[in-house]
């Protein structure tokens, strides 16, 4: 018992606790950060496979899911929201013939697996939202649109 509340083995294990209340938190932050990344490129690949090819056949989620996951891994079309999903995000396309098509997506858990928003127009490529009061988190009701406030233009990545 002495040896193990020896000065060295308690200042040993008090820097391994300090290593793992620093790194838990910035590894948190990264994969945030790496969804939020993934998030984008998955909108431009939608957009890409829903409107730059025939609508008719395109434009249904399940299919656009099946597209997709031959671009990228990790994406899975949810039966019962009927929305796609792929590393902690989950995308819809709209079609709406007296409005624009749009594609957009927003945090499965807003803090947990992402934080911002995303939505690409053919007239405003891929917008990004900050999303600070978590108004578009999970499969809920509101979605975002790209014409509430705080909307910004993704830089270089039209």
């Amino acid at each position: 018992m002495k040896a193990l509340l020896s000065p060295r083995n308690i200042t040993l294990g008090a820097v391994a606790a300090l290593l793992f209340l620093v790194s838990v938190p910035r590894v948190h932050q990264l994969a945030l950060q790496d969804n939020q990344r993934d998030a984008q490129s998955a909108v431009r690949a939608l957009a890409k496979a829903a409107f730059e090819a025939p609508r008719a056949e395109n434009l249904e989620a399940r299919a656009l899911s099946r597209v997709l996951a031959e671009r990228l891994r990790d994406v899975r079309y949810d039966e019962s929201s009927g929305l796609i999903q792929r590393h902690g995000y989950l995308f819809e396309v709209v079609s709406a013939p007296s409005d624009q098509d749009l594609v957009r997506a927003w945090p499965v858990a807003h803090g947990q697996t992402g934080v911002f928003a995303y939505v690409w127009t053919e007239e405003t490529a891929l917008l990004t939202h900050h999303n600070p009061n978590a108004e578009w988190s999970g499969a809920a009701e509101q979605r975002p649109t790209g014409r509430e406030d705080g909307w910004r233009e993704a830089a270089g990545l039209r």
